[in-house]
C-alpha cells in the first residue's frame, strides 16, 4: 500500500504548457470580425424600406392620433372590436360571480345594486332653478369685542 498525502495542498503542480497563442489569436480574430461587421452594418442602406430616404411621409397630427387611439381603446373596452369576446364590465361581473360562488376570493365582493328603471321623459318636468336651489347660508357674524377688554 502507498502512503497517500493527507494534505491536498501539497499536491504536485500541473505541468505548465506555455503561453496560449491560439486563444489570443482566436480572440483577436473575433474582435476584428466584429469590428468589420459593425462597419458594414453602419454603412449599408436600409433594406427594410426601399426608397425610404427619398420619400418622407408627413407627420400625423398628434391630437388626431390620440383621438384614434382613444376610440380604438374604447371599442375594445366596450366589446365592439372584432377580436374581443365580451365587454370588460360583463367579463368582470362573470369573473367575480364565479369566484364568489367557489369562495376563491380572499374577501367577499358585494353584488352591485340593481339600477333603478330609467324615468320617462314625459314624467320629468323642468323645474325652476330658483325653486330647486336652496338659498346660500349667510356667513356667521364675528363675535363682538367686549368694551371692558383692554387694548393691547
Amino acid at each position: 500500500m502507498t502512503d497517500a498525502d493527507p494534505n491536498p495542498t501539497n499536491a504536485p503542480e500541473p505541468d505548465r504548457v506555455g503561453f496560449p497563442y491560439l486563444t489570443v489569436a482566436a480572440s483577436l480574430a473575433g474582435l476584428l470580425l466584429f469590428a468589420f461587421l459593425v462597419l458594414v452594418a453602419y454603412n449599408s442602406p436600409n433594406y427594410l424600406r426601399p426608397g425610404a430616404s427619398a420619400k418622407v411621409e408627413p407627420a400625423a397630427d398628434p391630437a388626431t392620433k390620440l383621438r384614434d387611439v382613444r376610440a380604438s381603446n374604447q371599442a375594445v373596452l366596450d366589446g365592439k372590436d372584432p377580436g374581443v369576446a365580451m365587454p370588460v364590465g360583463r367579463a368582470v361581473e362573470e369573473l367575480v360571480a364565479a369566484a364568489n360562488k367557489d369562495d376563491r376570493l380572499p374577501f367577499p365582493v358585494p353584488p352591485k345594486p340593481a339600477a333603478p328603471p330609467a324615468a320617462k321623459a314625459e314624467d320629468k318636468k323642468p323645474a325652476d332653478a330658483k325653486s330647486e336651489a336652496a338659498p346660500a347660508p349667510k356667513p356667521a357674524d364675528p363675535p363682538a369685542k367686549k368694551a371692558d377688554e383692554p387694548k393691547k
